[in-house]
């Protein structure tokens, strides 16, 4: 087996109100706001067994280059804090990836002054992205009243191991139900309302517990594995699947959905070849074809390598998952997606103060 990592934890609350329709967070990684009251919430084992320290690691940290000069204003941009002004940090749900509620390309393109993106081209959503957010709502329900207490939690060894490159804490909800805690992201991933996205910063025994989890949901057909639900046949953008606004009636949004991972990218793609970035003729050629393809790995080589602690797996391209007739040939158990492809330095640099002191201890 490989080598344990420390574990961090941070107790806060979890206000259910903040999701769609009500709000607008949803049940993918990237918006689940949890409340946190300053230092004394985060504690630091340095294995298994240790005893668990307060850390004040965090406080007053942000991403390193985020206060950057705007060249537009030549002002100063104002910093991303991993805990923002409200003593809130945004979690992204380690493991999983739901079904995308509002989904936007942002495209930083080198070219020539000319039109702006289409007005069509708005935030999108896909099928089962209300669906998984409703659900996740309404079981959270049951736990009490909101905001109910929690714990998130990772397995790390340094601080900057911690956050995302959007300054998002990488890690498990947990929330007690009488006297069981119970997971939230294996919840969702059991119950199909998500699918199971490894990277490559996960341990071994973290990746096989959502792997259970998801082949169950998968043979039992659930939620997003109906027959009328997850494809491999990437087809057409479906520009007509807005977001919708807060409020919005309930309706029953089941229907054919690719992998969000392969959503963002195909979605990006569209919109680079309508600026005029791109020349590819589908998303198979844009991938292949970018600057610093996504790649990952096969998730039984990559496991392999953790347990015999032997040199990583080949890294395989994104694009090569997608044959000539546009349909994805890896189910969403088998990649292990890079952390930050291509980047050999830390992906999270986090500092703190007027003189970007880096943080680097606990």
């Amino acid at each position: 087996m490989a080598k344990e990592k420390g574990i961090l934890t941070a107790t806060g609350t979890i206000d259910i109100s903040q999701f769609w329709p009500n709000g607008i967070s949803d049940a993918d990684t990237a918006k689940i706001l949890v409340r946190v009251s300053g230092p004394s919430s985060f504690t630091f084992r340095s294995r298994p067994g240790a005893v668990a320290v307060e850390t004040s690691a965090f406080k007053g940290a942000f991403m390193k280059g985020s206060d950057s000069i705007d060249k537009k204003t030549g002002k100063k941009r104002k910093p991303k804090m991993v805990i923002n002004s409200k003593s809130q940090i945004t979690v992204r749900l380690q493991g999983i990836d739901a079904p995308e509620l509002h989904f936007k390309p942002q495209l930083k393109l080198n070219l020539p002054a000319g039109p702006a993106i289409p007005q069509k081209f708005v935030s999108l959503r896909q099928k089962f992205g209300e669906s998984a957010t409703v659900a996740l709502a309404s079981f959270l329900k049951t736990f009490g009243p909101s905001p109910l207490p929690c714990r998130v939690v990772t397995r790390v060894d340094l601080p900057n191991e911690v956050f995302d490159k959007y300054g998002r804490f990488v890690g498990d909800i947990l929330i007690k139900k009488g006297k069981t805690e119970v997971n939230i992201n294996h919840w969702l991933v059991e119950q199909g309302w998500a699918f199971p996205a490894f990277y490559d910063s996960m341990t071994e025994q973290e990746i096989r517990d959502v792997l259970v989890l998801a082949e169950a949901a998968r043979k039992a057909g659930r939620n997003i594995w109906r027959k009328v639900g997850f494809t491999q046949s990437i087809g057409k953008l479906d520009l007509t699947l807005t977001t919708r606004p807060k409020k919005s009636p309930l309706a029953p949004d089941a229907g054919p959905v690719i992998l969000p991972k392969m959503f963002r990218r195909q979605y990006t793609w569209v919109v680079d070849v309508a600026r005029g970035g791109s020349k590819a003729k589908d998303l198979r050629q844009y991938l292949l074809g970018s600057k610093k393809p996504d790649k990952f790995y096969d998730t039984t080589a990559f496991l392999k390598s953790l347990a015999q602690h032997s040199q990583m797996p080949k890294q395989i391209s994104l694009g090569a998952a997608i044959n000539t007739n546009n349909r994805v040939t890896v189910m969403p158990k088998d990649f292990v997606n890079l952390e930050t492809p291509g980047v050999k330095k830390p992906p999270v640099v986090l500092v703190r103060g007027p003189k970007s002191t880096p943080v680097t201890g606990w």
